[in-house]
């Protein structure tokens, strides 16, 4: 404290002995909250009839952002340490850690990473990750936004998703394809084949799953020879879902002769035991 007599000047400190971390002094006040009579640095004011208390007012000028993980499944959140002066541009963290919100299958509905919003609900400003920028002027918490999975996206087994049901139910919402064929003889032989595949729920699916697949996958792909490019599908026989055993199996198609156009194509019931089909696995989630 300083003692000034009444009908003196004085002249507002700038406080310089006083320290805050990320913040500086901007002014003074009568009363800590700001709310009072107001002082500015370096102004000259006479002196008042009785003792006056200074509150220094705060600015800060420092800001950080952190990310918040949002109820993921897995995955890591990215730090950000950098120092950020006010109005700076930051350029949003990247989904480098492949946070993911997949639940056990049938528990709960499952989401993919959507980005980065201000709110943990979503209902904020959106930025999108690695690109996203913005001027800070504030601390910042950025909350990862979970959106649905769209067709052609890998699903939580990474395979391709071929069918969404609209919302979540029974368990499950969507269906992914496993990303090749198997070609073998015999029905059981093909599900020993695919009873291996992690997470260990994968089955051949009906003729209308199938149609499904070809609906969703087989039209958006390209195809040079016996194989298509993308999503890996071939010009023999499918089998699908059977109807009372491995020798009454549905069997589909998905391409006609060369030069190999898409059509689907149920073509009877035959015995999955003798012949050389592919097939090709799907799972829920």
């Amino acid at each position: 404290s300083v003692s000034y007599k009444t009908g003196e000047n004085f002249t507002v400190s700038a406080g310089t002995i006083f320290t805050r971390s990320k913040y500086i002094i901007t002014g003074w006040n009568t009363q800590a909250d700001g709310t009072g009579t107001p002082y500015s640095i370096g102004a000259t004011y006479p002196v008042a009839t009785s003792d006056i208390n200074l509150y220094a007012q705060w600015d800060q000028t420092i800001f950080n952002v952190t990310y918040k993980a949002n109820y993921c499944t897995s995955g890591t959140v990215p730090t950000d340490s950098g120092d950020y002066s006010k109005n700076a541009t930051v350029t949003v963290k990247s989904n480098s850690g492949n946070l993911m919100k997949i639940p056990t299958a049938g528990a709960a509905e499952a989401f993919k990473f959507g980005g980065w919003n201000t709110e943990a609900d979503g209902s904020g400003t959106t930025y999108a990750a690695g690109t996203g920028t913005f001027q800070i002027t504030e601390d910042t918490i950025l909350y990862v936004k979970w959106v649905e999975f769209e067709l052609r996206d890998r699903g939580p087994a990474n395979g391709w998703i071929f069918y969404d049901k609209g919302s979540y139910s029974d368990g499950w919402r969507y269906l992914e394809a496993y990303t090749e064929d198997v070609v073998i003889t015999g029905w059981n032989n093909a599900m020993s084949v695919i009873g291996a595949y992690p997470p260990y729920d994968w089955y051949i699916g009906t003729v209308t799953e199938m149609e499904y697949l070809f609906t969703n996958l087989v039209q958006y792909d390209t195809i040079d020879s016996d194989v298509s490019n993308t999503y890996k599908f071939g010009v023999n026989s499918y089998a699908s879902a059977i109807v009372s055993s491995p020798a009454s199996c549905y069997f589909v198609r998905f391409y006609g002769e060369s030069p190999y156009s898409p059509f689907f194509r149920a073509t009877g019931i035959g015995n999955a035991n003798s012949n050389n089909l592919r097939y090709r696995a799907i799972r829920k989630f």
